[in-house]
């Protein structure tokens, strides 16, 4: 049958299985690809989920800063705690914790760094321990 048929159209019919086939090769590769790139997006994002982002506290009587980093689960009292001892600086019963903009954080201590960044609480992770100032 095939000896009967116009040899440009079988060669043109085997061009196109060829074709054809090569296409689905082309497709399970690019799924595959597809596939590996899902798979390094999901890294990347649990990588940037877990790493411990940068705080910094002020503390504005002493003017000293100090910068650590903590995990996003840390509780923003543990992490005054923290800053404390790095400032060397005990914590006073007066101490205020406070964004630089001034808004109070004295409710929110026992949340973490990811639910105050979460819930807008904060936009940075910066912080400002202020205490009674002198009077005159």
């Amino acid at each position: 049958m095939e000896a009967d048929k116009d040899p440009e159209l079988v060669k043109a019919e085997r061009d196109l299985a060829k074709a054809e086939a090569d296409l689905r090769k082309a497709e399970q590769a690019l799924e595959g690809a597809e596939g590996e790139v899902r798979e390094a997006e999901h890294e990347i994002e649990e990588a940037e989920h877990h790493r411990e982002p940068l705080v910094a506290f002020e503390d504005v009587n002493a003017l000293q800063t100090v910068d650590f980093h903590t995990p996003w689960e840390t509780k923003l009292n543990a992490a005054w705690k923290k800053a404390d001892e790095l400032l060397k600086e005990p914590r006073r019963p007066t101490d205020r914790l406070q964004t630089p903009s001034g808004a109070d954080l004295m409710p929110y201590l026992e949340l973490a760094l990811r639910q105050l960044k979460e819930r807008k609480t904060i936009t940075a992770l910066k912080f400002e321990i202020v205490g009674p100032t002198g009077g005159a």
